[in-house]
């Protein structure tokens, strides 16, 4: 829970400085996008880039389809791969994608890991698992356990900012937004009012840009450090904090890529989603490192485009939390149920008034939302249809987000 707009160089007072300091030494995507509005669509969407399904590609009603992953990949190249999350990790069908993708360990917190105390304060106040401080402990303690003698991948999922936005020891931290606000004169009484009115939902978000630190920290201290990259990207809008009418800020999350390896930073304002990190992991490790992959693969996404200036070269469709399908951005335009945007080059949108294209973007939603639904629901992410003349002919393949690849078709 991320948004670009409280992490970025727009906002006049930092509520990560932490990550905002980070990005100064690493690759950094401001223009980069979720696909899904909430938690349910990050890990098939950044480590399957993969399509959408009916109801979400990592669904716990029925069987998840046959499908590519870079966590298959890093299972079949030796590497250890652990899944931190402080809450329940079937929800969202979290544990059964991460099983069926070689992951190790998963993370499943035990009643008998907290006090009385601890289970009385989650129940009191609703929290969906363990506040990011404990969490980072508890994975912390347990890679102190295993004994590290392959390549390994860790994937973590935050809770703290996120609804109900609370966590034990919170009162420094709302007293250190007020500090903030007051020693901000840039702010006017509407950013004041709102930072005033959701102190403890800001709290939170310097509360996890500390406990992000502390995580490097430990990593820092680590044998594997200098040869380890860090990958650190929203899963989802900021939720409730920022009220903005544009309805591709909920997209909007920070990208960032931080590792010693690095020969220097670079900020590059291409737009990029979640469906382009697979692709571009996958190109790195096989291009660089004895690393196999299979000769074939179904990557929604492409690499991570790497303009210096503002482009979008994107074609792909969004799902709302209630698994509709009725957004898709086509380069410079986005389409939202019946009202066609521009984009500019901060992910700002202007509506415009164009029949024809709004028409085409229509259309290519369409055909996206069938072929979606004709692979998932058939099963035939990993084979080819009977029928893939047919399906073929029946829709322009360049325009509805399918990128090929010259190695891996």
């Amino acid at each position: 829970s991320l948004g670009q707009r409280l992490s970025s160089s727009e906002p006049k007072m930092s509520f990560t400085p932490f990550l905002d300091s980070l990005k100064t030494e690493s690759l950094y995507w401001p223009n980069a996008l979720s696909l899904a509005e909430r938690t349910f669509g990050v890990l098939p969407n950044v480590f399957s880039s993969a399509p959408y399904d009916k109801l979400g590609f990592a669904r716990v009603w029925w069987t998840i389809p046959d499908h590519n992953s870079i966590l298959k990949d890093m299972s079949n190249n030796g590497y250890s791969l652990s899944f931190y999350y402080g809450g329940n990790a079937s929800f969202d069908g979290q544990n059964t994608y991460m099983a069926g993708n070689g992951v190790g360990y998963i993370m499943d917190p035990m009643e008998a890991e907290f006090d009385q105390e601890q289970k009385e304060d989650l129940l009191n106040n609703n929290s969906w698992g363990m506040y990011d401080k404990d969490l980072f402990n508890a994975a912390i303690r347990h890679r102190d356990t295993v004994v590290r003698n392959r390549p390994n991948t860790d994937i973590f999922i935050t809770l703290s900012t996120h609804e109900p936005f609370y966590f034990r020891g919170q009162e420094p931290y709302i007293e250190k937004v007020h500090k903030m606000l007051a020693e901000t004169p840039e702010f006017g009484p509407k950013e004041k009012e709102n930072v005033t009115r959701n102190d403890y939902m800001y709290a939170t978000y310097l509360y996890t840009d500390e406990c992000l630190k502390g995580l490097l920290d430990y990593y820092k201290t680590q044998p594997e450090y200098e040869n380890t990259v860090f990958v650190i990207v929203g899963d989802h809008r900021t939720g409730c904090v920022l009220v903005n009418q544009n309805p591709m800020l909920v997209y909007n999350v920070p990208l960032i890529i931080y590792s010693p390896l690095l020969k220097s930073p670079k900020t590059f304002r291409g737009v990029v989603t979640h469906h382009d990190l697979a692709p571009t992991i996958t190109a790195y490790l096989s291009k660089n490192y004895d690393y196999q992959v299979d000769n074939e693969c179904h990557w929604l996404g492409k690499s991570l485009d790497t303009s210096a200036v503002y482009n979008c070269e994107q074609s792909v469709a969004f799902m709302l939390n209630n698994r509709d399908v009725v957004e898709y951005l086509h380069n410079d335009y986005f389409i939202c149920r019946d009202r066609l945007y521009r984009v500019n080059d901060s992910i700002n949108l202007y509506e415009i008034d164009n029949d024809s294209i709004k028409y085409q973007l229509k259309e290519y939603l369409r055909q996206y939302r069938n072929i979606d639904k004709y692979v998932t629901q058939n099963n035939l992410l990993l084979q080819k249809p009977y029928n893939m003349k047919e399906l073929l002919n029946s829709v322009d393949m360049n325009v509805v987000g399918y990128h090929i690849d010259k190695n891996r078709r």
